[in-house]
C-alpha cells in the first residue's frame, strides 16, 4: 500500500468517526480538517467554539427576562434598565431587584470584556485506562501497518499528508518507513 493510499484511508476514517459530545456543553462534535492543517472538533454549525452553557439562555429571547438574543444585547438592555432606575435610586432606598441587576450587569460586563462568553469545544474522552493497562506489554512495541514512521517515530497525520514529528517533513513513499503487513 502506498503512503498516499494509506493517508486517504486514515483521513476518511478520521472524518467518518461518529459524533461525540462536547465535554463542556454536550453538543455533538465531529472531526473536521481545520485551515491550519490539523484535525479538530467542530459543532453542528461547523465552528470550533460555542457559547458557554451558563450564558446560553442569553441567546434565546424566550429564556431571559429582557428578551435579548445575545449576551451583548442583554448587557445593553440591562444598562438601559439601570439608567432609567438610577435617578430614582438617589432619592429612595434601593430595592433588592436594583441591587441584583447591578451585580448581574457588573459580572456580565467583566466576563464579556475579558472574552469569557464562549468555550472551545473539547471531545469527551473515551480513553479507558483499565483496558489499556490490561493490554499493555512492556518493552518495544511492534510497528503498526496503519501508520508510517520517520526518524524512528510514528508520523503525524495531517489533512495535507503524513508529516515527520521531528523535522516536519512531508513524507513520500521513498522517505517513509512502512511496516510490513
Amino acid at each position: 500500500m502506498s503512503i498516499t493510499q494509506l493517508h486517504a484511508a486514515r483521513v476518511a476514517e478520521t472524518l467518518a468517526r461518529p459524533p461525540r459530545p462536547c465535554a463542556l456543553c454536550g453538543v455533538p462534535l465531529t472531526e473536521v480538517a481545520r485551515p491550519d492543517d490539523t484535525f479538530g472538533p467542530a459543532g453542528p454549525d461547523g465552528r470550533a467554539h460555542g457559547p458557554d452553557p451558563d450564558l446560553a439562555h442569553l441567546s434565546d429571547p424566550s429564556a431571559n427576562w429582557l428578551g435579548a438574543s445575545s449576551a451583548y444585547q442583554y448587557l445593553a438592555r440591562l444598562d438601559a434598565a439601570l439608567s432609567q432606575a438610577d435617578p430614582l435610586s438617589k432619592r429612595t432606598e434601593t430595592t433588592w431587584l436594583y441591587e441584583r441587576t447591578i451585580r448581574e450587569y457588573s459580572a456580565l460586563k467583566v466576563r464579556l470584556d475579558l472574552g469569557m462568553s464562549f468555550h472551545y469545544h473539547q471531545m469527551a474522552s473515551d480513553f479507558d485506562a483499565a483496558s489499556f493497562a490490561a493490554s499493555w506489554v512492556p518493552g518495544p512495541q511492534p510497528r503498526s501497518a496503519r501508520v508510517p514512521y520517520h526518524c524512528g517515530q510514528p508520523a503525524l497525520l495531517r489533512p495535507s499528508g503524513w508529516r515527520c514529528r521531528a523535522d516536519g517533513e512531508v513524507l513520500t513513499d521513498e522517505s517513509a518507513e512502512l511496516a510490513a503487513v
